[in-house]
């Protein structure tokens, strides 16, 4: 399965760097000037692939984004955010 993963950020032409020991991409970032890394997870089972993203810190969070989030999970049932 990360094979595949692996297959679809090179199709993108997405830099990554994989955690085999963590089952994790680090997809590094560089927005406005500021450096960061994406940090993916894959967690495959029986009938499902779960992907999960770190995308920012708590401290980078700006206000009125949770608000934001909650109405967006609202109406896209199968997409979850969380901070």
């Amino acid at each position: 399965m990360y094979e595949k993963v692996k297959d679809w950020l090179k199709q993108m032409g997405l830099n990554y760097a994989y955690n085999k020991e963590l089952n994790l991409f680090h997809l590094p970032y560089n927005i406005d000037g500021n450096q960061f890394s994406v940090v993916v997870g894959v967690f495959p089972d029986a009938n499902w692939m779960k992907i999960a993203a770190l995308v920012v810190t708590a401290e980078f969070v700006p206000s009125g984004l949770y608000e934001a989030l909650l109405k967006e999970m609202w109406s896209l049932f199968e997409v979850t955010y969380s901070v």
